[in-house]
């Protein structure tokens, strides 16, 4: 794999502390500020899991699984060469973890493919306790980013992980086109709900000012829902991506959502 410049570290690499007490154990070789970070940034359709145990750590360590419908948040590193070298090190690549590419949005809403870690699929377990310390170390590198680590906790207890949204936005101009892979109880719980967006000729939203009107479909089988449209979504002309934004309902309450967009566009503020 080529060496590429931005990182997405999900875990304990997002604790500058905890890198900064790494590094110091090697002095002369690893320098900390080879990693710096960029912006916060997500990873679509992928969750938090604890699949691997750690001497080290004494307990479970973080991995990033495909989940369609949630996300993960994190965020961008710049990384030198001499970085990704390190970083290979503190992994463990080759008996632990190893390089993939993935695709995130950062902050500004751009699309980019970059770097990030995983257990190896033969190491990878379906749930490995983790240490309250290393759990605390990564939930701290969270909240130093301003990122909320619910979801984090989640995967620590072993809970099923919360989805990063609450349900799926359907702007009007889709609802016929998308409607056909809903079922009848889908169609029924759909409320008026809308977003700060303009609405494509496509019937997909893409940034503007106003007001696009739709309906706000919740749901807690989002894995499911998406699964079903998806395929409609992106078989067209257009191919339309899928992203977070947030709606506002009738009663003005707001909620997080999956929406079908242009590509390269960011909705949320």
């Amino acid at each position: 794999m080529p060496e590429t410049t931005l990182y997405f570290a999900y875990g304990s690499n997002l604790n500058a502390e905890d890198w900064g007490r790494w590094c110091a154990a090697r002095p002369g070789t690893a320098d900390p500020a080879c990693m710096t970070p960029v912006g916060a940034a997500m990873l679509p359709d992928h969750e938090l899991a604890f699949s691997r145990h750690s001497a080290g750590r004494k307990g479970g360590v973080l991995d990033v699984r495909p989940r369609s419908g949630h996300a993960v948040e994190g965020v961008l590193m710049a990384v030198s060469p001499a970085g990704w070298k390190l970083l290979d090190i503190k992994e463990g690549v080759g008996f632990a973890y190893e390089r993939i590419p993935v695709r995130v949005r950062d902050q500004g809403g751009l699309w980019r493919d970059v770097t990030t870690y995983r257990v190896l699929p033969g190491e990878a377990q379906p749930h490995v306790p983790p240490h309250e310390h290393y759990v605390s170390v990564c939930a701290d590198g969270l909240r130093r980013h301003g990122l909320d680590p619910a979801r984090l906790l989640d995967a620590a207890a072993g809970r099923p992980a919360r989805s990063a949204a609450a349900g799926l936005f359907i702007p009007d101009n889709l609802r016929e086109a998308l409607k056909r892979a809903l079922n009848d109880a889908e169609r029924h719980a759909m409320v008026p709900a809308t977003a700060r967006a303009s609405v494509h000729d496509s019937g997909a939203l893409q940034p503007g000012d106003g007001q696009a009107a739709g309906a706000f479909l919740p749901s807690g089988a989002l894995e499911d829902l998406v699964a079903r449209l998806d395929p409609l979504a992106g078989s067209g002309p257009y191919r339309f991506a899928r992203d977070l934004l947030t709606v506002t309902t009738g009663d003005g309450a707001s909620a997080r959502a999956w929406a079908y967009v242009l590509p390269h566009t960011r909705l949320d503020d």
